[in-house]
Formats: structure tokens, C-alpha cells, sequence
């Protein structure tokens, strides 16, 4: 190879690796499936990404592996557990699914590299700014929908007897559902934040990306005044107790919803069984909470390994006919990254997933005020949400 030809490889390898993390970011905003011409099965935008430049990553990968020893055996640990649960539980379809957790550990030190090489700059515009314009598109989506469009039932969709407001339009936009979509907005919205306030951007970005996370209706939206009360400077211990007092509103709200005993709801998959009566109103326990019953009852025939990375669902189809799981719910996800695996790797897969979050909470000192809050934003929605299979993690 010449000079030139080794000049020009160079420079193609440094191009992708300056713009596919920043992509990736991007494409983490449409989560859905997209199909190959040729190809039976479909993918998501991401997965592309990773693909097309994982072979211009592999030195700075093996660098950045030797760079964060404590990480790297960590990391391999979790994603070794997965790979074994998913053979001795004998799915294929485990497999795939333990070999995609896999990927996103390969990931993390790909965006790693990528950030000690360029910098967060072009990463988080691209992010910030892709998560505004998706935000416009989801808020003028959910206007015309009112009057029918054409996105009436893909962005958003009528909702019948929507738990507290009645009949009421959500917003999903690019998301597969309401909740996913609030989440995948969760990071762009603070940067912009973050931006505003540091006088580098003006308010309406802001506005905007506030504008459509409020239209999913989802109780995720309390994420948000928790996160600006954490963001907040000073010695006082105010903001933080009033965000912790938020938290436990929303995991409150979680898991119990107050019904009125004539509402179609009891019949519904919101919620299950009632554990108290107040006049006409009954306090009965969500869906979220049944999972999470149904994950332990898992778990405790499948202490050490599981069922299998992705079998939660699968696996309760068994307790529907033992009358364990109510038949209305179908199948459900775990809706809980903690729960979700112990089912689904047993103990030994939950005991590297809190060594994982462990090394990353202790890592504050590395961090930015901003990751920080994010970090706990998602750890708090990890109670009921399988965020390991978050791309923008």
C-alpha cells in the first residue's frame, strides 16, 4: 500500500468514527423496525450504524478495553452471563437477544473511544438539535391529528377511558410507545436545557422538546421536575428531598392507580387486583406491579440462571394456567430492568447488573452535573422500565 492509499484509508477510518457515534445518537430517536430489500428480517437504524463502522473501531475498542480494566470485566461479565442463561435456557431466540445485549456493551466503548478522540461537542448538537426536530414533527403530528391525519394511530392514538383524564389523544411519535418515546426525548430535552441556560441557545428549543414530552400523558413526565430539582446548585438539601418525595410519587403512581368501581378499567389490562376501598373508589394494584410478582415467581424456579435474556412473556404464559397471571394482560415485558433480571438471568445476572450500575454511580467524579442526572433519571426508571435495552444509555 502507498503512502497516499494509507493516507486516504486513514482518513476514511477517522470520518466514521466522527460521525457514526453522533448517527448513532441520532438514530437511537427512531427506535422502530425498518426492513432490507432482500433481507426477511428487520432491523433498527442503530443497528446499521454499528455494523457499517464497528470494523473502523476495533483498535480503539481494544484501547479503550485495556484503558477501563474494571468496566471491561464487569461488562463482560454481564454480557457472559447473558449468553449462558440464553444457552441453557435452549431459545434461539434468547440468543439473539443475550447477542444484541452484547452489542450495546461493544458499543459503550465504541462511543467512549469516539468521545476521547473528538470530544462531546458534535455529539451532543446533533443529538440535542435531531431531538428538537423530532419534537416538532411529534407536536404538529399530534395537532393534525386531531382533525384526522394521516398519523392518527402511528404518532399518535386515541386513548378510550384513559386512567384520571378520560378519552384523550397520546403521543408516541418515532417511538413504539408513549412511555419510550418520553424517554428517548429525556436527553436531548436537558441539553437543551443545559444549553439555555448557559446562554449558548434560546428558550424555544426548550419549549418545544417540553411540548412533546407533556402530549405522551405518560407519568414519566415527573422525571422532569426531578431532574431540574437535582440540577439545582447549592448546599441546601430542599431540592433533593423534594425530588425524592417526587419519586416516590411516581413509583407510587406506578404501580397503584385509584379506579372508580363503575369504570371500565378494573376489566382492562391497567390494572389487576384491588387492596382497598375508600367510599366508591377502589386502590388497586397496575399491571406494573403484577409483573413484577410474576418476575419473582420466575426467578424463584429459576434462581440461578433464569429463563433466558427475552422469555419473561413466554415464561408467564405457564402461570396463566396456573391461574398465577391474569389471561387479560397477554404478554407483558418484565417493565422492570431489576426484576426483568432476576427472571431472566437469574441471581447471577442480577448480581453483575448491580455491579454495573455500581461502577457507574461511583464514577460521578468523571461526569458532568448533567450525565449524573441523567444517569439517576434512568436508574429511577429502571424500577419500571427495561432500560438495558435503552440505545441512548
Amino acid at each position: 500500500m502507498s503512502n497516499q492509499q494509507r493516507q486516504g484509508a486513514i482518513s476514511v477510518g477517522a470520518s466514521v468514527r466522527l460521525w457514526s457515534i453522533p448517527l448513532f445518537a441520532v438514530a437511537t430517536l427512531f427506535p422502530r423496525l425498518v426492513s432490507i430489500p432482500g433481507i426477511s428480517e428487520q432491523v433498527q437504524l442503530t443497528e446499521l450504524i454499528f455494523l457499517g463502522s464497528l470494523f473502523f473501531f476495533w483498535r480503539e475498542i481494544m484501547d479503550e478495553i485495556k484503558r477501563l480494566p474494571a468496566l471491561s470485566i464487569i461488562l463482560g461479565g454481564y454480557i457472559l452471563v447473558n449468553l449462558l442463561s440464553a444457552v441453557f435456557s435452549g431459545s434461539s431466540g434468547s440468543i439473539l437477544e443475550a447477542l444484541g445485549r452484547g452489542y450495546l456493551g461493544v458499543l459503550l466503548f465504541m462511543a467512549a473511544a469516539h468521545v476521547k478522540e473528538f470530544g462531546v461537542k458534535r455529539l451532543y448538537a446533533l443529538w440535542m438539535w435531531s431531538t428538537m426536530l423530532v419534537s416538532v414533527a411529534a407536536v404538529v403530528a399530534y395537532a393534525t391529528a386531531l382533525f384526522g391525519s394521516p398519523f392518527y394511530g402511528s404518532w399518535v392514538a386515541k386513548i378510550p377511558d384513559y386512567p384520571y383524564f378520560g378519552d384523550l389523544y397520546r403521543l408516541r411519535g418515532s417511538g413504539q410507545t408513549y412511555g419510550m418515546f418520553f424517554m428517548l426525548l429525556l436527553p436531548g430535552y436537558f441539553m437543551a436545557f443545559n444549553e439555555w441556560r448557559a446562554g449558548r441557545i434560546m428558550v424555544w428549543p426548550v419549549l418545544i422538546i417540553l411540548a412533546a414530552t407533556g402530549l405522551t400523558f405518560g407519568k414519566e413526565v415527573l422525571l422532569i421536575p426531578i431532574g431540574h430539582l437535582l440540577l439545582l446548585k447549592g448546599s441546601v438539601a430542599w431540592p433533593k428531598v423534594l425530588a425524592a418525595g417526587l419519586v416516590m410519587v411516581l413509583l407510587t403512581a406506578t404501580h397503584f392507580l385509584l379506579v372508580d368501581e363503575n369504570s371500565k378499567l378494573s376489566s382492562t389490562a391497567y390494572v389487576n387486583r384491588p387492596v382497598a376501598k375508600v367510599n366508591n373508589y377502589q386502590l388497586m394494584e397496575t399491571n406494573y406491579t403484577e409483573n413484577k410478582r410474576a418476575a419473582i415467581e420466575i426467578f424463584s424456579r429459576n434462581w440461578m440462571w433464569g429463563v433466558g435474556p427475552g422469555q419473561f412473556a413466554q415464561s408467564t404464559v405457564q402461570l396463566v394456567e396456573e391461574g398465577r397471571y391474569p389471561e387479560k394482560f397477554g404478554r407483558f415485558d418484565p417493565h422492570s430492568a431489576w426484576t426483568g433480571a432476576l427472571a431472566e438471568t437469574g441471581l447471577v445476572g442480577f448480581l453483575f447488573l448491580s455491579l454495573l450500575v455500581g461502577y457507574f454511580v461511583t464514577a460521578k467524579p468523571l461526569m458532568t452535573n448533567l450525565i449524573w442526572v441523567l444517569l439517576i433519571l434512568f436508574l429511577v426508571s429502571s424500577i419500571f422500565k427495561d432500560i438495558m435495552n435503552f440505545r441512548g444509555v
